[in-house]
């Protein structure tokens, strides 16, 4: 038996009705993304993250533990990718009848490269690794012998891991390895240390752990209304 009705299936017409709708009714619109594309294009899905211009104050909690004053300033680049840091450490201690000293001054600078998934991590947050390079001169003394040194010299690769502890602070743990080199004088103090007797001088290299931190950073927006 023939089936007679014209929109079965297996009727040639109603085939061609059912192709003709397809062709004549609108397709439904899309419903733009956040970055204004649809929400299934690849452009969409590969776009690059972007974050609110962004500045974090830094502190090395083992530098002061150690009673040394230190200050970071680190800023995230807007595809949430990369960052460039920079630190400063200025402990100028003298006690003890000038018979001992604790004196530096660092200047150092970091480029990092932040791991993972960009879009689902927020700024400064996740795996790192990194590239620093650093300087400064020192006067270290106990017991009225002591070193100095007008310059010395810093670098190696870091790596580290910063936690979120809330929307405006996190927590980093990192070390770096590298090379140090400075060029010495080795001195002793007379007279409540108005002299200083040069003994001799020299040159040490080192090539191993150069820094360690556990640094705690609040996330300042550069914006009115930027959020990290």
């Amino acid at each position: 038996m023939r089936v007679s009705d014209p929109l079965c299936p297996l009727s040639l017409r109603g085939y061609l009705a059912t192709l003709l709708l397809v062709l004549v009714l609108p397709l439904p619109a899309q419903t733009p993304s956040a970055h204004g594309l649809p929400p299934h294009s690849p452009t969409a899905e590969t776009a690059e993250p972007s974050v609110p211009p962004l500045l974090a104050l830094k502190t090395n909690l083992l530098l002061d533990a150690a009673l040394t004053p230190n200050v970071e300033v680190e800023f995230p680049l807007r595809d949430n990718r990369w960052s460039v840091m920079a630190e400063c450490w200025f402990p100028w201690y003298v006690w003890h009848h000038n018979s001992r000293a604790y004196q530096l001054l660092y200047f150092g600078a970091e480029g990092r490269r932040w791991w993972g998934d960009r879009r689902q991590r927020g700024a400064l947050e996740g795996h790192f690794t990194g590239f620093y390079v650093g300087g400064g001169k020192y006067d270290l003394e106990w017991d009225s012998e002591g070193y100095q040194g007008e310059f010395y010299l810093t670098a190696g690769l870091s790596y580290g891991y910063s936690m979120r502890l809330n929307r405006r602070l996190r927590l980093e743990f990192s070390l770096g390895i590298g090379y140090f080199q400075t060029n010495y004088r080795h001195y002793i103090g007379m007279e409540n240390d108005t002299f200083l007797v040069w003994q001799n001088n020299g040159t040490y290299n080192w090539f191993g752990p150069t820094k360690a931190k556990i640094s705690l950073a609040w996330l300042l927006p550069l914006k009115k209304g930027g959020r990290p």
